[in-house]
């Protein structure tokens, strides 16, 4: 088997407490048996060390579905960002389990993806960032898969 890939970082989001995330347009070629599988989408990378990084694929068939989610996470704490609460958690998981989503406890927001084995913790103020991120990173795998296809 073959394999073929191409990445673009589009965009940094920064973190609470570490380096950025790297969300990137990827494009993952197999080819085996003459056979060829593209494959495409947006890959998002937390670089914990220099030797080790967290990565996570997410396909381009789940990026709507995901980017409207982002949405109502995003409505969701605005509505609820003066209420005091119980421990509340709103998210949504793709199928490969990254997870987007806040946690709200008294009247404390706290935003977070998760992939990977790994909680990272970002700023509510950057999760529409990161959704035009993955939006602009999909656009980008969109034309590149064109691309591809045509050799």
């Amino acid at each position: 088997m073959i394999l073929m890939k191409e990445s673009r970082p589009i965009a940094y989001v920064a973190t609470l407490y570490g380096p950025s995330i790297e969300v990137a347009g990827h494009i993952l070629v197999r080819l085996r048996n003459s056979i060829r599988h593209i494959f495409y989408g947006v890959r998002l990378q937390y670089a914990e060390t220099d030797t080790h990084a967290s990565a996570a694929f997410i396909d381009s068939d789940e990026i709507d579905e995901l980017l409207g989610a982002v949405d109502f996470i995003v409505t969701s704490a605005d509505r609820m960002a003066h209420d005091r609460r119980d421990y509340t958690e709103v998210s949504y998981s793709t199928n490969d389990h990254v997870t987007f989503g806040f946690y709200q406890q008294d009247s404390k927001q706290q935003a977070f993806v998760r992939f990977d084995g790994r909680l990272i913790h970002i700023g509510i103020e950057k999760l529409p960032i990161l959704r035009s991120s993955i939006a602009d990173a999909r656009a980008h795998a969109d034309t590149r898969k064109i691309a591809w296809e045509s050799r």
